[in-house]
């Protein structure tokens, strides 16, 4: 039996060139090639596809060493081997070192059949070495760009495309197990001339048309953990035809640990297109699969309670607020009433002649009615001022800067712009209350002499900074109390911007005084 073995010969005479086609003959090959004795024959003829290239060193304007060269440039890899009539150790050596497979002299053409042999076999092992790097090339790149997706979407599209760029087929899928139904169901598919799809399935589909598992190539995988290789899928009886002309399919498993999540699976026109090593690739890609898929699911899982945890987060802070809407309102209307009417009842009583005796009571009586009624007012306003439901934002941080200023001895400054049209009602409570913190923090802790409240508004923010010239304070040690429950202030801001939607800078070192800047949106995010 022959070997097929298509060569160039670059040789400028024509009874070598067939000398050494006689010799690959007797040593089992059936050549087929040209010969060339120029340049411009050489580079029309160079070929991928050639197996071996046999080259005399010296030619009239031509030689091996420039051939050599061409063949390199074309970044081709065909064993070169150079066959000669005279040729020094020194030129020998050099063409080696060059990139030449072997040499030989032309009065030894027997050794041509196993040098031919050996260069051939160096080949196989050098385009194996090569597959394998670039397969692994491929496995570190696709784990890498999986590892970083984390919406479903995005990571069906990455997965298809991780598919194509180690393994050819016509039709591609990731399926998953439905814990409900016990189903297969897709979760990315690409079908040539398609695309990547990423897919989203109703129950009813999955009840109607996933496939169940111990049934076909892909529910028997994921049946039994195991993989498939099938190189003729009409002599496999597991085989449940569902795009026609398929002949060859590959199919491994997605395990989460012990556990298979479902299967990676492909399908090719092509008979015995895959091989062992294209299902130990693909095995070790779909190892990347699960683990990104398990991540994107955590994912979900997290940010489903981060979310939950947001609208509830933001429904007890509506509450508290409801609830000091409510105790403000009540100690205004309520008790504030009946102390101004037991102030009026004790002042009418000192004009009673009968109440001479009881007058330095009906005073001290008076005196901690009038104590009771200021502190009333007191904790109506920091529950809640109904500066800020009547007026607006505005008013109500004026109004409340200025008499925060005057309780804590500094200077205060509010600076704004008109806020038109007003912003919503959760984003003014939320700008209030973060003032409201960030100067009850001034007044306790910061011994400042001057503060500034700015507020501006733009066509979709509103920005607010507040800056005091006070002892200041180590940012990373006072998040890191907080933590701990020992202050819970810059918590406070932080939550309440977040939730409508926000952003909250800090800066502060000691020595340097504070600044806080705040960004709001106008209106408040949807909640259901």
């Amino acid at each position: 039996m022959t070997t097929p073995l298509r060569l160039l010969i670059l040789e400028d005479k024509s009874t070598d060139a067939e000398l050494m086609m006689l010799e690959l003959q007797n040593a089992g090959f059936a050549p087929e090639g040209q010969r060339v004795g120029t340049e411009q024959d050489y580079l029309a003829h160079l070929d991928a596809n050639l197996d071996v290239i046999l080259a005399d060193y010296a030619l009239p304007q031509f030689d091996a060493l420039r051939a050599l060269q061409l063949l390199q440039a074309q970044d081709y890899h065909i064993p070169f081997i150079v066959v000669t009539g005279n040729v020094s150790e020194e030129i020998a050596v050099e063409c080696i070192k060059r990139g030449a497979s072997d040499y030989l002299l032309k009065d030894r053409l027997a050794r041509l059949g196993p040098a031919v042999m050996q260069a051939l076999e160096r080949k196989r092992s050098d385009q194996e070495m090569r597959r394998r790097l670039q397969e692994l090339t491929a496995i570190h790149k696709a784990g890498q760009r999986l590892q970083k997706l984390q919406s479903p979407q995005e990571l069906a599209q990455e997965i298809i495309q991780v598919l194509e760029d180690t393994l050819n087929y016509e039709q591609g899928a990731v399926l998953l197990i439905d814990q409900a139904s016990g189903k297969l169901i897709p979760f990315a598919v690409s079908d040539q001339g398609m695309g990547p799809n990423f897919v989203k399935l109703d129950k009813a589909y999955i009840l109607s048309r996933g496939a169940q598992l111990g049934v076909s190539i892909t529910g028997w995988v994921a049946q039994t953990g195991q993989s498939a290789c099938v190189g003729d899928v009409r002599q496999d009886p597991r085989y449940q035809a569902v795009r026609p002309n398929i002949l060859s399919e590959l199919c491994v498993p997605l395990r989460a640990g012990d556990r298979v999540i479902g299967v990676v699976n492909v399908e090719t026109t092509r008979l015995n297109a895959y091989t062992e090593s294209d299902q130990r690739v693909l095995e070790t890609v779909a190892a990347q699969i699960a683990t990104a898929i398990q991540n994107a699911h955590l994912f979900d899982e997290v940010s489903a309670a981060r979310e939950g945890l947001k609208k509830l987060s933001t429904r007890i802070l509506s509450a508290q607020e409801d609830e000091r809407r409510r105790l403000a309102r009540e100690l205004h209307d309520e008790i504030g009433q009946a102390l101004t009417a037991v102030k009026i009842n004790l002042l009418g009583m000192q004009h009673v002649p009968v109440a001479t005796a009881l007058a330095p009571y009906i005073d001290d009586s008076v005196a901690t009615v009038e104590r009771a009624l200021q502190q009333v007012r007191n904790l109506s306003l920091d529950l809640r001022p109904s500066l800020l439901d009547d007026l607006g934002l505005v008013a109500a941080l004026r109004w409340y800067v200025d008499r925060q200023a005057q309780r804590a001895g500094f200077v205060g400054k509010f600076i704004t712009n008109p806020l038109d049209p007003r912003p919503a009602s959760e984003i003014e409570t939320a700008c209030f209350r973060i003032v409201q913190e960030a100067l009850t923090n001034v007044a306790r802790h910061a011994q400042a002499q001057h503060v500034r409240v700015e507020l501006r508004a733009s066509d979709s923010e509103l920005r607010l900074v507040v800056r005091d010239d006070g002892i200041g304070f180590d940012v990373p040690a006072a998040r890191e109390r907080a933590a701990h429950g020992a202050s819970l202030g810059l918590l406070g801001m932080e939550e309440r911007a977040h939730l409508v939607g926000g952003q909250i800078e800090i800066e502060s070192a000691p020595g340097r005084g504070a600044e806080i800047r705040v960004r709001l949106p106008l209106h408040a995010p949807r909640t259901t």
